[in-house]
């Protein structure tokens, strides 16, 4: 690798921190100006000692930034970075205070049919529509059955709207993917929880959070397809 490459590499890399970083302030001033009861305590917590994630995920999202650039071919990893960087939100936002926020999920979502229909990722235009349909009406069975069941939400409808906004981009089996590896990441957290001492009846999960992990993951794994 030459000199010149390996400055652009490192200027790559430092870029990505930093817009890293911004996403997350970002993400926090959007958890400050939700204002509800609900929240007010545990923004009050978070702003004086922000979670223990906050430099892994910062970093995690520097190194897929990277990834993603630098692997997928033009102009697909233009239409994953923003993608991504819209993702990042929800992840910020749902571990902070279990906030998701449509204007950057339902809201956006034909932001993919677009991008699908003009070819800037893997999918078609009606893979797209349908798979974000088929996500949505899933999750909204899914929690229709487990409120019925266990008298409680067992997770938030911003999940249902973030999960839709996913499977736009990533089609049927990567929601699949996503939906498994997420509820994985989810539930291993859970028992990480409860083997520390947390109360399973007052525990929370940011199931948004993992879902956007899962989604990430995803697009690193896809990253083989272009290895030659």
């Amino acid at each position: 690798m030459t000199f010149s490459n390996t400055l652009m590499v490192l200027f790559a890399f430092v870029g990505y921190r930093i817009l890293s970083v911004i996403i997350a302030f970002f993400a926090q001033w959007l958890v400050k100006d939700y204002q509800t009861s609900q929240h007010h305590i545990a923004l009050i917590k978070l702003f004086a000692n922000p979670p223990r994630a906050y430099p892994f995920l910062i970093s995690f999202l520097t190194i897929s930034f990277y990834l993603i650039s630098f692997s997928y071919p033009y102009p697909q990893n233009l239409a994953y970075l923003c993608f991504t960087s819209i993702l990042a939100i929800s992840l910020f936002t749902d571990a902070f205070a279990l906030l998701i926020s449509q204007i950057f999920t339902l809201y956006l979502i034909p932001l993919a049919w677009i991008a699908a229909y003009f070819g800037l990722i893997p999918l078609t235009f009606t893979e797209s529509f349908y798979a974000s349909l088929l996500a949505y009406g899933l999750l909204k069975i899914t929690y229709a059955i487990s409120f019925k069941l266990m008298k409680k939400e067992s997770m938030g409808s911003g999940d249902t709207d973030l999960f839709a906004f996913i499977a736009a981009w990533v089609g049927f089996y990567g929601s699949w993917f996503v939906l498994t590896v997420g509820s994985s990441l989810g539930a291993l957290y859970g028992i990480i929880c409860l083997l520390r001492g947390k109360d399973k009846n007052t525990l929370q999960l940011p199931f948004g959070s993992f879902l956007c992990l899962g989604t990430i993951i995803y697009l690193l794994w896809s990253i083989r397809s272009f290895i030659k």
